[in-house]
C-alpha cells in the first residue's frame, strides 16, 4: 500500500501520514505535531532533520515506508503590506517577522533534503493550492480574520476526524492533513469532488461504518 507523508513546518510543524486502503476504504491516517525549541533558524532545522530521520525510519520499521512527501512551499519574499502612518501618508511595511521568513526556509530545505535521501520523493504545494483543492477557495474571503483558513481547516479536520477515525491535534496537524489530501489526490485515488469541504464523502459508507 502507498504512504504518503505531508508536512506544515514551522516551531511547531504538523505532520499527517496516510497510508492507502483498498479501493474505495478510507485510509489509515495519522496526524501529530513536532514542537522545535532551538534557538535559532539552524539549530531548529537540525533539530528537524534528525527528528524526520527517526520519524521515517520508524515508518519503515511498522511497513509504512514513505513513497512519496509533500511540504507546504515557504514564501520566498517576506510579503509587503501598506499601512498609514501617524501622519496620514501611507507607506509600505514587512508583513511578518524575518526571522520567521528565514526559519521557514530552512527547515524546508532541511526536510527536503532528508526526505529525498530517504527515496521519499518531496514536491513542495503552495498553501493556496491546497486550500483552493480542499477548502474550495484559496485566498479567504473580504472582511474577515487572517486566521479564517486555519478554523476552516481545523474544522473539516475535526470533521474527518471523527468520520474514519483519527485525531488532529491542533491546527498544525490540520493544516498538514490539507496538504496530505491535496497529495493524495495526484495519484488519482481520491475523486475531484472529494476533495472540497462540502463535497461528498471521501469513502464509502461501508468504510465509515466498518462494513467493509
Amino acid at each position: 500500500m502507498r504512504t504518503l507523508l505531508a508536512l506544515d513546518l514551522a516551531s511547531r510543524s504538523g505532520f499527517t501520514l496516510w497510508t492507502d486502503g483498498a479501493s474505495l476504504i478510507a485510509p489509515e491516517i495519522e496526524c501529530g505535531s513536532w514542537s522545535f525549541e532551538g534557538q535559532g533558524a539552524d539549530e531548529k532545522a537540525d533539530l528537524l532533520a534528525e527528528h524526520l530521520r527517526g520519524f521515517l525510519r520508524d515508518c519503515k520499521a511498522r511497513g509504512r515506508r514513505v513513497s512519496r512527501s509533500a511540504i507546504e512551499r515557504p514564501m520566498e519574499t517576506v510579503p509587503m503590506k501598506e499601512i498609514v502612518d501617524r501622519n496620514g501618508r501611507k507607506r509600505k511595511v514587512l508583513d511578518g517577522n524575518p526571522k520567521t521568513f528565514v526559519m521557514q526556509n530552512r527547515m524546508y530545505a532541511s526536510a527536503r533534503a532528508i526526505l529525498i535521501a530517504f527515496g521519499a520523493r518531496p514536491v513542495s504545494v503552495p498553501s493556496a493550492t491546497w486550500r483552493k483543492a480542499v477548502l474550495g477557495r484559496g485566498r479567504r474571503p473580504k472582511g474577515t480574520e487572517e486566521n479564517w483558513f486555519k478554523a476552516e481547516m481545523r474544522k473539516h479536520a475535526g470533521d474527518l476526524a471523527l468520520r474514519y477515525g483519527f485525531a488532529v491535534p491542533n491546527h498544525d496537524a490540520a493544516d498538514s492533513l490539507g496538504v496530505a489530501i491535496w497529495l493524495a489526490a495526484q495519484g488519482g485515488n481520491l475523486p475531484a469532488g472529494a476533495l472540497r469541504r462540502h463535497g461528498p464523502n471521501l469513502f464509502s459508507e461501508a468504510a465509515e461504518y466498518g462494513d467493509a
